[in-house]
């Protein structure tokens, strides 16, 4: 393992580590968090990853990659079977670069983990990876939060999920979902038997879209941890979550923090214990 998190060493300090990579058989993580790595570093790092066959996790955080240097790192993928995490969160990467990672999705049959949060993602790079998420059997755990997908892009994901049988965790926190969106999910989650793990905190999901979500959890009897905080979910939304949750012997874990509902609650959910 390798860590050289937050020391701006960009791209050409990058350079230097990527052609040590050229021959390295032994390191399996790097984490180049918060290092000024521009696009120009990526496809350093990318034509090490052509060569490499042991590095296994890549973390960029915070660093300025770009959907250019995205393109770069996705072309590499087409060839690498040894990545199964790659971290690109805040790199400033929208959808014509996550378009260059979804392609290589087709084909790649090894990356598990893909963290695409915090970047300039709208719908039509969600809809890239849900039509990936068709086909792609390896990816397990995808994050999307923090971007500005809305109910257009949900509609697509959640079209992949009634297909996809590999994915367990699907982070969407912090996007524009709106209740329209979450009543996609809710009926790909009436199918769905592989998610686990579902985030949907601050996405103005409202009563509506929770009730749906409720509706589906008595099918549903995969999820384990779903996340609603900050949605503006008023005391009948929450309401109506608990009573399903008498039906539901699967979730564990139901995150309502900071909605509009109070104590006179509390009742209902003592009752699911």
């Amino acid at each position: 393992e390798l860590y050289i998190c937050d020391n701006n060493i960009g791209s050409a300090g990058v350079k230097h580590f990527s052609e040590a990579l050229l021959s390295n058989s032994t390191l399996a993580i790097l984490n180049l968090r918060c290092n000024n790595i521009d696009s120009t570093g990526a496809k350093h790092l990318a034509d090490a990853l052509l060569i490499n066959k042991t590095l296994a996790k890549l973390n960029l955080d915070r660093n300025n990659s770009r959907s250019v240097g995205v393109e770069q790192l996705a072309n590499a993928f087409l060839v690498n079977k040894a990545l199964i995490e790659l971290c690109v969160v805040n790199n400033q990467i929208d959808s014509a670069g996550v378009k260059y990672l979804a392609d290589a999705l087709y084909i790649n049959a090894s990356l598990a983990k893909l963290d695409l949060s915090r970047n300039c993602i709208d719908s039509a790079g969600a809809i890239y990876l849900a039509d990936a998420l068709h086909v792609n059997k390896a990816l397990t755990i995808l994050s999307l939060g923090y971007n500005s997908i809305d109910s257009t892009g949900m509609k697509r994901l959640a079209s992949a999920l009634l297909i996809n049988t590999t994915l367990t965790s699907l982070d969407l926190s912090r996007n524009k979902i709106f209740s329209a969106g979450a009543i996609y999910l809710a009926g790909a989650l009436h199918v769905n038997r592989t998610l686990k793990t579902l985030n949907l905190n601050m996405n103005l999901v409202e009563s509506r879209g929770a009730i749906s979500l409720a509706d589906a959890l008595i099918a549903n009897n995969t999820l384990t941890t779903l996340g609603l905080s900050w949605n503006s979910i008023d005391l009948a939304g929450a309401r109506y979550l608990a009573e399903t949750l008498l039906m539901n012997s699967t979730l564990t874990s139901l995150d309502l923090y900071r909605n509009d509902i109070n104590g006179i609650l509390l009742h209902f959910f003592q009752r699911v214990e």
